[in-house]
């Protein structure tokens, strides 16, 4: 049984000794596999500065001594309760890169749980013991969230973290509950709406020559991008050897991309500079083989990338080589002009700089400010749909996870049917009755 033994500290308040209230016990002494040891015991003890405190931990003791686990697992559950939420994040942190290993979830993904887990999870909460925090902790995380000013997505992300991270904690026996689920379903931030906002075949042509103004290579890409629908990191992965070109009697007739990979930049942790780091692509391996795919290039597409390779492409020769190359900083040129440019043809071109510096400008001055590089992505989709290509074809091309997902974003630019608004049923005509067949027996007449 538990009993509490009192003694005196040197500490003194209000000219009087501090009192600690030590809760003490035994239980069966257990090995490295935690199965108890016949025959041994082993003492344990929990410190307390209020007597009740230390009285309420003594019953729950005695009380455990007959439920599975007995005592030893009471123990444990406080200890978890007792570590800081720093500690949790760490191993919440590693238990998401265990996840990339297995494919399951993206390198990019773990970065930014990683950014928002340290630059709000911790520094609201880091050194909190994650068995303390309750369901008003969590209110006045979010409040202080929307205080900030931050962005809509940012906190939804923010506030994902601090749910998924103590949701860990619960299943881990630190929580009896999670207090995020307690807070108000109403308060809590919901995914930010984002419209696609793809271009027409018009506007496209306009960008492509507005950017080709600096680089004919700025025009070309643009163009690629709107027409093979590659993701941002898909395109940056792309290298010489996934295009394959398909010559006719009249010359470059067609080709097909081998989608493989994803190329990120980014800074692995306690990486000074950023790398660049290959992944899997996202999408479903089970429409292609070894989670790949194949987008066909529109004839005329396919001839501009032949003309690229063979007489722009700086390292064509090498199949390794990234198809579109990384722009270097720099360069002389006339005072007032715009530099030309210069490429890295040994790295991927990082689409998000070549987004912020090239055409975010052109944009800006088409009044298009709203499209964003993913947005040349849902261009392909909309061109696609639009012209009357079968949905399921263009979901394969775009690599979505399922069908219905290509339905539910680019639905609104199928084109219409204009039987399809109106019910068209037909009347249901009766059918004529069936002919009876001429009797052929003589009924018997009674005799008599």
């Amino acid at each position: 049984m538990a009993y509490i033994r009192t003694h005196e500290t040197t500490a003194r308040r209000n000219g009087k000794p501090v009192k600690r209230h030590e809760v003490v016990w035994t239980e069966a002494a257990t090995d490295a596999n935690g199965l108890p040891i016949p025959g041994k015991k082993r003492s344990r003890q929990e410190s307390y500065t209020v007597y009740a405190d230390a009285q309420a931990r003594q019953d729950a003791l005695n009380a455990a001594k007959r439920t599975p686990g007995g005592t030893t697992a009471l123990a444990e559950q406080k200890k978890a309760a007792m570590r800081t939420v720093r500690d949790y994040a760490a191993e919440w942190l590693t238990v998401q890169e265990l996840k990339v290993t297995s494919g399951a979830m993206m390198p990019r993904t773990v970065v930014v749980y990683r950014d928002y887990v340290k630059n709000h999870v911790l520094k609201a909460l880091g050194d909190r013991a994650i068995g303390t925090i309750t369901r008003k902790d969590c209110q006045r995380y979010l409040a202080d969230l929307h205080a900030s000013g931050a962005a809509r997505s940012t906190i939804r992300l923010a506030w994902q973290m601090l749910s998924r991270l103590l949701d860990y904690a619960t299943h881990d026996g630190a929580l009896a509950a999670n207090p995020a689920n307690a807070v108000d379903k109403r308060a809590q931030p919901k995914a930010p709406a984002r419209r696609p906002h793809p271009m027409t075949a018009a506007q496209v042509a306009e960008l492509a020559q507005a950017v080709g103004e600096r680089d004919p290579l700025y025009e070309l890409l643009v163009l690629f991008m709107c027409y093979t629908g590659l993701r941002k990191t898909e395109a940056q992965g792309l290298e010489v050897r996934d295009v394959t070109l398909t010559v006719g009697p009249k010359g470059v007739d067609g080709g097909t991309l081998h989608v493989e990979r994803t190329k990120d930049r980014r800074k692995a942790p306690g990486a000074d500079e950023p790398q660049w780091h290959t992944g899997p692509l996202k999408g479903r391996p089970e429409i292609s083989d070894e989670n790949s795919r194949r987008v066909d290039l529109p004839a005329w597409l396919a001839r501009r990338l032949h003309d690229y390779l063979t007489d722009t492409h700086g390292d064509s020769g090498n199949p390794d080589a990234p198809l579109w190359p990384r722009r270097l900083r720099g360069g002389h040129h006339p005072k007032g002009s715009t530099p030309a440019a210069r490429f890295d043809w040994s790295e991927p071109m990082d689409l998000d700089g070549l987004h912020k510096r090239v055409l975010s400008p052109a944009l800006a001055a088409m009044d298009l400010d709203d499209v964003r590089t993913h947005d040349l992505r849902h261009t392909f989709a909309a061109l696609q749909l639009g012209s009357g290509k079968h949905f399921m074809q263009v979901s394969e091309w775009l690599g979505h996870k399922h069908y219905t997902l290509t339905l539910n974003v680019y639905g609104k630019w199928m084109p219409a049917d204009d039987e399809a608004g109106r019910n068209v049923l037909p009347d249901p005509t009766a059918q004529p009755a069936k002919s009876t067949k001429a009797q052929t027996v003589t009924p018997l007449r009674r005799m008599g």
